[in-house]
């Protein structure tokens, strides 16, 4: 009896969503209804650059799992929307702006982290399985320019809370069972993810809301240190709460940061190593370019404009990887929208295939093939590329992408001085489909990692660290308003 009354749940679920995909208006754009919620689909390059610009394109559906993320507060900058997001969005790129970001301080925290990182995988020897190995060092200098704060590589609950960010962040896929029928957790509140997601939302303010109260002991409102330092003098600004600068909303945004921080580099780098392993010849290339301009000195971002091979294979990594999938789907949340002559409903969720556009045969040569040479001319220069996608585009795009750049290349560039990334002959074939999650990366994989040369010196860190404050704690930082008007994102 039970077995033929699930039988006809199952039959009724499908026909509901059959009828909810082919039940269109006029003038719906491509794409389909999923129990209710319109679903708009964007797969032009110029079409997705367009529409993200404007603001009414700018929101984000605040499905089940986003607002119990943040406690049912709507805030936060990745999922927030509105004046509130807008504001919190600026505050935020000012105060990365002012402690260095894409300078000097922030090049010499990731050129520690790759040096640490670097021992660390010579120091394990054999083959490791690859999977959130990238996380730790990929967070570290994010952390320390926000929040004053830096994680050995070996630290046991920051290792911890890693995997269980990693875990979550598959649970958290889009179309995940808790967004689109969030009943069902006090059916199954283990095997639908809500436990996890809960403990890890509690677990990670917990221990940023512990850094935020060790920030507010020994804040010096004249110096501010990070990002912390300067969130918490305005919250001590009149009207600070009615613009949610609270406790809460820092530890957030804090949250954002981590999550964030983990996520996209660690996945791009998981990419990196196991495309270069699986195309020696693109490797051995990359080590002379290294080679022949450096020699056996370590790798500075200035150096990028002559590298232009090594540029190059980033960027396929990025084309042919496509971390950010669908991205972070944006949402119509204010007003219907006229756009490309279709009208798009309020509270309709806009999909931009960003898979589509990174591997487009109408655009792109070959596409399923890891061919970095796309992006070198006839001259041998780098070719500027406006369709790669990987930090988004328009309003929403990425908060962290001149930090984003600088430790993908200095991270790559980095182990590549280091190693010779290798494939164990005994592993099975590596995997290139990608787990679903918020972010798409490789499957675990086992990955040796060589050594090219005896290990270097280590880096002197308190001289670095004492050249890093020299250079970026005095700076002359700028005073925050709302109603200052603040350059594009894209020059910061």
């Amino acid at each position: 009896m039970l077995e033929w009354l699930a039988a006809c749940l199952v039959v009724v679920m499908l026909v509901m969503i059959v009828r909810e995909i082919f039940r269109k208006p006029a003038n719906f754009p491509p794409g389909f209804y999923l129990f209710g919620q319109p679903v708009i689909i964007l797969r032009d390059y110029d079409l997705i650059h367009e529409a993200f610009s404007k603001t009414e394109f700018s929101g984000r559906e605040q499905t089940f799992v986003i607002q119990n993320r943040s406690f049912f507060m709507g805030n936060g900058i990745i999922f927030g929307q509105g004046g509130g997001w807008s504001l919190h969005r600026r505050f935020a790129l000012q105060q990365l702006h002012d402690l260095g970001v894409g300078r000097p301080r922030s090049e010499l925290l990731v050129q520690l982290e790759v040096d640490a990182l670097v021992r660390r995988l010579t120091a394990s020897g054999g083959d490791l399985e690859v999977n959130t190995t990238f996380c730790m060092s990929g967070c570290n200098a994010l952390l320390q320019l926000v929040a004053g704060k830096r994680y050995e590589l070996d630290d046991p609950v920051f290792a911890q809370l890693v995997n269980d960010t990693d875990r979550v962040m598959r649970l958290a896929s889009p179309g995940n069972i808790l967004s689109l029928l969030p009943w069902v957790r006090h059916l199954a509140p283990s095997a639908t993810g809500f436990r996890a997601l809960c403990a890890l939302r509690d677990t990670t303010c917990s221990l940023f809301g512990e850094i935020v109260e060790e920030h507010r002991r020994t804040l010096n409102a004249g110096k501010p240190r990070d990002y912390v330092d300067a969130f918490l003098i305005e919250m001590e600004k009149e009207g600070a709460k009615e613009k949610d600068f609270t406790k809460q909303h820092l530890e957030i945004l804090l949250m954002d940061f981590f999550q964030a921080g983990i996520e996209t580099i660690n996945s791009t780098l998981c990419w990196a190593v196991l495309l270069l392993a699986r195309h020696p010849e693109v490797q051995a290339r990359l080590h002379a370019e290294l080679d022949e301009l450096l020699g056996a000195n370590s790798l500075r971002w200035s150096d990028r404009q002559s590298l232009p091979y090594l540029q190059a294979t980033i960027n396929e990594v990025h084309r042919f990887g496509t971390v950010t999938n669908v991205s972070v789907p944006h949402f119509t949340s204010f007003q219907p929208v006229v756009f490309n002559d279709y009208v798009i409903p309020r509270n309709s969720l806009i999909l931009p295939d960003i898979y589509h556009v990174h591997h487009d045969p109408s655009y792109w040569s070959e596409p399923e093939r890891f061919r970095p040479d796309r992006f070198i001319d006839q001259s041998g220069q780098l070719v500027h590329e406006s369709r790669l996608l990987m930090f988004g585009t328009g309003r929403r795009s990425c908060l962290g992408e001149s930090l984003a750049r600088m430790e993908v290349f200095l991270f790559v560039g980095g182990l590549l001085q280091a190693f010779h990334l290798e494939l164990p002959p005994d592993a099975p074939p590596a995997d290139l489909s990608p787990q679903a999650g918020v972010t798409y990366k490789p499957r675990p994989f086992r990955l040796r990692f060589r050594p090219r040369r005896p290990a270097a010196p280590e880096l002197n860190v308190a001289a670095l660290a004492l050249r890093s404050e020299q250079n970026s704690y005095c700076i002359k930082r700028s005073s925050f308003s709302s109603k200052v008007h603040f350059k594009e994102e894209r020059e910061i």
